[in-house]
């Protein structure tokens, strides 16, 4: 089939060499990269594939309720159900696959909540598992993003007790955020919730990692590079506002609490 990739950035990209190896069409929109406008890179595409920064996928969305109401798959992380307009034609696709990876076909399990990106992505070196909750899938890619930089403040080694305890509470805290959001808690157990979780905090050089590492080294730094954990605590719901990692995390920011604080409350969760 022929598909649309808006952000031809790294996952992108790597989305798009995927769908070319399995056989489909790719057309490109990225404004800062392509002259060709919206209506060309759509054209009679079967499917758009959102991989773009998460602070600019509501309004993208928006621009395309101009076209017909075909599929739309949001691959970018970063944002909770509540920040779009989640309409009927719209997905979600995540999971533990980093996009250098994904182009060199290395086994991959992908989440995904529509069974049009198992027919584009799904092949001898991609599984695609499906469940029908697009929100939680946003939420597990959201809540990994702030867990991320949580593990960069604690400067945690993959290879250590602290990292691994630190998975623990952080994968118990996003099974009770996906209850309180009302969503399925099943979903924490796929590719998009603890897979992506362990790989996302594992990754030292990941902009969320780096950014909290960068803080707890200076409290006033501040990067002009897209930390999408950054908007999902600008954007936490409101039900979310007693867990305490993730507030932890977001009084520490705002200088209200101090980095031991975020351990002693995973020693503290491990009672």
């Amino acid at each position: 089939m022929k598909i649309t990739i808006i952000g031809a950035g790294a996952f992108g990209s790597a989305l798009g060499a995927v769908a070319k190896t399995n056989g489909h069409e790719v057309s490109f929109y990225d404004p800062q990269l392509f002259t060709t406008t919206l209506a060309e890179a759509l054209g009679n595409s079967a499917a758009i594939i959102i991989a773009i920064p998460s602070q600019f996928v509501a309004e993208t969305i928006e621009k395309l309720t101009n076209f017909a109401m075909r599929p739309i798959i949001i691959a970018s992380k970063g944002l909770f159900a509540d920040d779009i307009n989640l309409r009927d034609n719209v997905s979600a696709l995540a999971g533990a696959g980093f996009a250098d990876e994904l182009e060199s076909q290395t086994p991959t399990i992908l989440t995904a909540s529509n069974e049009i990106s198992r027919q584009i992505f799904a092949n001898n070196f991609i599984k695609v598992e499906l469940t029908a909750d697009t929100a939680a899938i946003l939420a597990c890619g959201a809540l990994k993003n702030i867990f991320a930089i949580g593990a960069g403040m604690l400067n945690l080694n993959p290879k250590s007790n602290r990292f691994a305890n630190y998975i623990q509470t952080a994968f118990r805290e996003e099974n009770l955020a996906l209850q309180k959001l009302e969503l399925d808690q099943t979903v924490a157990n796929l590719s998009c919730g603890l897979a992506d979780l362990i790989m996302t905090c594992a990754s030292q050089i990941s902009r969320n990692y780096t950014f909290g590492a960068d803080f707890a080294k200076d409290p006033n730094y501040q990067t002009d590079e897209t930390t999408e954990g950054l908007m999902a605590l600008n954007n936490l719901p409101a039900k979310l506002d007693d867990l305490p990692i993730l507030i932890t995390i977001r009084e520490i920011l705002a200088r209200k609490a101090e980095i031991p604080e975020l351990e002693r409350i995973i020693f503290a969760n491990l009672d």
